[in-house]
């Protein structure tokens, strides 16, 4: 009769958790659908409402219970962004960003090696990407001394004190436990 209860309760905990974390990312895309419906037609709105539909689709895909977006729905997301990315490219506009979230495109294509070159270009354009391709190299490529190099010349450039507080204790100390 126990083990029951504890599978009742997991399973009602679960699903809180499944609810709480679907609504979460129905909300982002929500805000970012509503920031291009008013006109804010920024890369980064696209780039957010993509991002907010592919975690929304890869959270949910293999539950059935609380799939609620297609593959195809992402697919159209993902579109829209290459042509607003396109767009800023063809005009020379916000190009560290640009490549930036062109990495996330090919990361969703699965193409590592082509989104962290992307990031490459990002950082030469802007050393301020380091924090992002450092993020990418240890969640994405397993690569933890890549992601330390990067952190460190982050924290070496940055100027802002909070700034740099959150480079040492989330990023850097949080590697090295890793390790």
């Amino acid at each position: 009769m126990m083990a029951n209860n504890n599978l009742d309760n997991f399973e009602i905990e679960h699903d809180k958790f499944m609810r709480e974390t679907v609504d979460k990312y129905q909300e982002e895309i929500k805000k970012y659908a509503l920031e291009i419906k008013k006109g804010n037609t920024e890369t980064f709105n696209y780039a957010s409402l993509f991002q907010s539909y592919s975690a929304l689709y890869n959270f949910t895909k293999d539950e059935e219970k609380y799939k609620c977006v297609s593959k195809e729905t992402v697919e159209k997301f993902c579109n829209q962004l290459l042509v607003r990315i396109k767009q800023d490219m063809g005009q020379n506009v916000d190009m560290a960003n640009n490549y930036g979230y062109l990495s996330i495109v090919y990361e969703y294509k699965g193409d590592l090696k082509k989104a962290l070159e992307c990031l490459d270009k990002a950082v030469e354009l802007d050393p301020s990407t380091l924090i992002t391709r450092g993020s990418f190299k240890n969640h994405n490529l397993n690569d933890r001394q890549g992601a330390l190099e990067d952190f460190k010349k982050a924290l070496e450039i940055e100027q802002d004190p909070e700034q740099r507080e959150f480079i040492q204790k989330h990023l850097i100390d949080q590697i090295d436990l890793i390790r």
